[in-house]
C-alpha cells in the first residue's frame, strides 16, 4: 500500500503535511524527506530524487538546529 505526505504550500494546510522545506506543520521540529512527499506515485523507484530532497534539506536543518 503506497502512502503520501503531500508537501505543499504554508497557505494551503489541508492540502498537504509539509510545507516546501519539508517541514511537518504541525511539528516545527519534523522534517519528512523521502517518497512520501511526492504528489503522486511513479512506477520508477525514487532513489536518487529522494537524495535530491535530502541534499536540498540540509542546509535547512543547520539554519534550524545548529547556531
Amino acid at each position: 500500500m503506497l502512502r503520501e505526505s503531500r508537501r505543499g504550500v504554508v497557505d494551503i494546510l489541508a492540502d498537504s503535511v509539509v510545507d516546501a522545506e519539508l517541514r511537518s506543520h504541525d511539528h516545527p521540529n519534523l522534517f519528512l524527506v523521502g517518497g512520501m512527499v511526492f504528489p503522486t506515485a511513479d512506477t520508477a523507484t525514487p532513489t536518487l530524487t529522494v537524495a535530491a530532497l535530502a541534499l536540498r534539506t540540509v542546509p535547512t536543518l543547520l539554519k534550524t538546529f545548529v547556531t
